[in-house]
């Protein structure tokens, strides 16, 4: 298995992940799981924004440069996924209107989502920035199979099937012609299946151990537990699986262990279960 990285420690050349939350809804412990996409020459791809203006301290907390933020993508409606997009609109407008970002940027989702952060941005924005986004900042719609230029990277958008909210995933094509995988917050479903398919990185939600499944019955709200996420990468021929939007009360303090463990029963590749603010070098091939 490839290590994780702390924040503090120097992060390689190449693509790489920066985990800026890793929990689910409802938690305390863990910041809404939202990360970065990091590519060698440092420009920033963001997906979710976590549940508000958290993102904020955790761009300074991960030492990122809101100037190197190319892209972002948020998969779905649901506050913990959404509500952080409003203040990274805020934060680029006010950069822009005050001269310290010259570049706009494209911040794309499903055609629901889009216009749900348009309202909300209207709501509780003021006008400067609203005009902003009639302007140098893009809020695109994307719709199921398109492929669009994010941060430098081919992305390729796909409708997960959700049963709750309208929900995309999306693949990336990194360095070397891997292939990165995000399934949004629910287990793959089969109508998407092809996109999980032999990649090279799937980031997929775990939302508790299979023991604790009585506890926690992951099933009603549309999540997995470890075992179940991990016989999924296995069937799909996954390298490398990394698991996230998790719960937070029985395994706090010792999640890597015990989600690794569990992981490891049902599948042979690498399992990588980060902490809020770790990296994951995404230029090596894990063996």
């Amino acid at each position: 298995m490839l290590p994780l990285m702390r924040i503090s420690d120097h992060c390689p050349g190449g693509d790489s992940l920066i985990a800026l939350g890793t929990g689910a809804a409802m938690v305390t412990e863990y910041y809404n799981t939202c990360f970065v996409l990091r590519s060698d020459d440092g420009r920033l791809l963001l997906t979710d924004g976590g549940g508000g203006g958290e993102i904020m301290r955790r761009f300074k907390q991960a030492h990122l440069d809101w100037n190197a933020l190319e892209g972002m993508f948020i998969t779905h409606c649901h506050c913990d996924h959404l509500l952080g997009a409003v203040w990274v609109v805020r934060k680029l407008a006010t950069m822009i209107l005050r001269g310290e970002r010259q570049e706009g940027m494209s911040i794309c989702a499903l055609p629901e989502v889009a216009n749900a952060l348009r309202t909300i941005c209207s709501l509780t924005l003021g006008p400067k920035e609203n005009a902003v986004l009639e302007g140098p900042l893009c809020i695109e719609a994307v719709r199921d199979g398109e492929t669009r230029f994010l941060a430098g990277r081919e992305c390729t958008f796909f409708d997960i099937h959700s049963l709750k909210a309208p929900q995309f995933g999306f693949s990336a094509l990194l360095e070397g012609e891997k292939r990165f995988v995000c399934m949004g917050d629910e287990p793959v479903d089969a109508r998407c299946s092809r996109y999980a398919l032999g990649a090279d990185w799937l980031a997929a939600e775990t939302y508790c151990l299979d023991s604790m499944r009585d506890v926690f019955h992951p099933e009603k709200i549309r999540h997995s537990t470890v075992k179940e996420t991990a016989e999924q990468a296995e069937r799909f021929g996954v390298r490398n699986l990394i698991l996230w939007h998790t719960e937070d009360r029985a395994t706090f303090g010792q999640r890597r262990e015990l989600f690794t463990e569990e992981a490891a029963r049902h599948y042979s590749g690498n399992v990588f279960v980060p902490d809020d603010l770790e990296h994951i070098a995404l230029s090596e091939r894990a063996s």
